[in-house]
């Protein structure tokens, strides 16, 4: 019966702010007022919006090899997206003039480091500073190098910079010597995955694609330096024909840094550059970061980010039927616009691969599901991403190696060496393949006879027809025909630029392209708040990790205490015997090992 008006006004401060409220009844007259002063968490104000603008920098600390996920508890490992998020945030908040990269303990893969370069460029453009501080670097310092606007070296630091190495370790005459046999069923030239158990030097079609994929991956990053310092490209080439070492005053003059000072002199060096005292923070006291979650009205945004790292395995690795139970989660929540998953994979168990491809499919037809290629999306990798919306790979990603292997180690006198004696019953007159001498203190079996005549012409068969369908699958879901498939399958292996060219992948990009793709193509405007959210769930803990970090100086290293990758990369070739795999060399596998620190 009564109708009261109300009326007043909230002036923000940013973690203070001052309100004013006045309360009339019906008739318009005033009934009373209401003031108000307001301390604590930080709101939308006038001073961080409008009045501190391009007043601080941000510190950006590249740390290790920047993992995909962190396990839940004891692991302070620093993620690939949050840096890429750091510096989106950065990009955007108003009170941001620049940002200081630290590449200390950096130590990334070529394709993140391309990320990094893009993601850094995309800030400098707005117009803000990109300060980047290299203590010790390699080749992949210089993409932030390039992407930076003012270099900050250590004067006693070191860049070794000697171009790009791909070799292979060769255990044919070993494998011999201690008594293992093997052989091989492929049916493709540059499926090259046993080559190293089977040959003593590199085989002329893997030299082939090797050689295209260094020579890329050198170009590329010569023309990036070339392009953003200035640098002509033969004194490129002249300063990695002697970069072992390249000291830090062959690389002031060269043009690559600005100037030599310890990391505690950078505040100084923004202050000269500024010409005022410069005030610095992290990315997670931003503005952005520090709003209240009272900005949006109805249900929220998601994008599912989920991670394919590792081999294609049931248990290890990608861990295939979690993925796709997170998958199919995904697809099935409607607060999950879209999906991507990013891909670092050298392939593996062929099964594995397929139940992840088929849940990428399901959701496809539901929603959009873009795949973000990493350093390695190969073979079984490849398999996961093909049935998905949209391919990106950087340039530097290995890809492709659309091919099936069988390989087949055997007892070949390995058994008799060591002085072990193995016996069996069997019926069936392949029952035997899978019995042999289990090695003692190593934990592995190999089997006890090489293949007959008739099981490798019934295994010929099998991933024969395991090939025609991985050429089918892969021009069902990119739209080609199936003999333009075959002449780029082969097993042979792409980077990313060839791929797209050779229509395997869609665009060329980051884990951030894969993710405004996918905004777009779920409608998602751009002024619109998209959480992100990262899957599939973690374990709750490592425990080599946490050993390592009570019993080694380096808590963060994980290489310590993990196995031997040449180890598990045999086992799973003795385990899966008989079975196709989609599998790349070892090499790709050491790298995975390798940058996981």
């Amino acid at each position: 019966h009564d109708l009261g008006i109300t009326a007043g006004v909230q002036i923000s401060f940013g973690r203070s702010g001052v309100s004013y409220q006045s309360h009339m009844d019906t008739g318009g007259g005033h009934r009373y007022h209401s003031y108000g002063v307001r301390l604590g968490a930080l709101d939308r104000n006038i001073r961080d919006h409008y009045f501190n603008r391009n007043k601080q920098y941000v510190d950006v600390a590249v740390r290790g090899s920047l993992v995909y996920q962190n396990y839940r508890f004891f692991d302070n490992r620093t993620t690939f997206l949050s840096i890429l998020e750091s510096i989106e945030i950065a990009k955007k908040d108003p009170s941001v003039k620049g940002i200081v990269v630290n590449t200390t303990n950096m130590n990334v893969d070529p394709a993140k480091a391309w990320e990094l370069y893009e993601q850094l460029v995309a800030f400098r453009e707005t117009g803000k500073e990109v300060v980047v501080y290299v203590e010790r670097g390699g080749m992949s310092h210089l993409y932030l190098i390039a992407a930076a606007s003012y270099v900050v070296m250590d004067p006693m630091g070191t860049m070794q910079i000697p171009g790009y190495i791909f070799g292979r370790t060769y255990l044919a005459e070993f494998l011999e010597e201690v008594g293992i046999g093997v052989q091989e069923i492929r049916k493709a030239d540059y499926k090259t995955a046993a080559e190293s158990f089977t040959r003593t030097s590199m085989s002329d079609a893997e030299r082939e694609q090797i050689s295209a994929i260094v020579t890329q991956w050198y170009e590329g990053i010569r023309e990036i330096i070339s392009e953003e310092k200035g640098l002509e490209e033969d004194l490129f080439d002249d300063m990695i024909n002697r970069g072992l070492v390249v000291s830090p005053d062959d690389l002031v003059e060269a043009g690559i840094v600005d100037t030599l000072a310890r990391f505690d002199h950078v505040q100084g060096i923004l202050n000269k550059l500024e010409n005022r005292r410069v005030s610095r923070t992290s990315a997670r006291s931003l503005y952005t970061n520090n709003l209240p979650s009272d900005t949006r009205w109805g249900p929220e945004k998601v994008i599912q980010v989920l991670y394919a790292e590792g081999s294609t395995s049931m248990t290890s690795g990608i861990r295939a039927r979690v993925l796709a139970n997170a998958i199919k989660q995904a697809a099935a929540n409607p607060s999950v616009k879209a999906i991507v998953m990013r891909v670092d994979s050298p392939g593996g168990d062929a099964l594995a691969s397929d139940i992840v491809a088929e849940q990428i499919k399901n959701a496809a037809n539901r929603k959009p599901v873009i795949i973000s290629m990493g350093f390695v999306a190969a073979s079984g990798g490849y398999w996961i991403a093909m049935e998905a919306d949209s391919i990106v790979a950087t340039p530097q990603t290995i890809t492709g190696s659309i091919g099936v292997i069988m390989p087949h180690l055997y007892d070949d006198g390995l058994q008799r060496k060591l002085r072990l004696h193995s016996d069996f019953v069997s019926r069936g007159e392949s029952a035997d393949l899978s019995h042999g001498p289990s090695l003692p203190l190593i934990g592995l079996q190999l089997p006890g006879r090489p293949l007959r005549e008739d099981e490798m012409e019934h295994f010929d068969t099998y991933i024969t027809s395991m090939y025609d369908l991985f050429i089918d699958r892969v021009a069902e879901g990119r739209n080609l025909e199936a003999d333009d498939v075959r002449e780029i399958a082969g097993g042979r292996v792409w980077t990313g630029r060839d791929a797209r060219d050779k229509g395997l992948v869609d665009e060329l990009g980051g884990l951030q392209t894969a993710i405004q793709i996918a905004k777009e193509a779920a409608g998602i405007k751009p002024g619109d708040k998209v959480i992100l959210q990262e899957g599939p769930a973690t374990q709750p803990f490592s425990l080599p990790m946490l050993l390592g970090q009570v019993f080694t100086s380096s808590g963060n290293r994980m290489s310590q205490t993990t196995t031997d990758p040449m180890k598990n990369y045999i086992e799973m070739i003795i385990d899966h015997h008989g079975q196709p795999l989609m599998i790349m060399p070892f090499e790709e596998f050491s790298w995975i090992y390798y940058i996981q620190d």
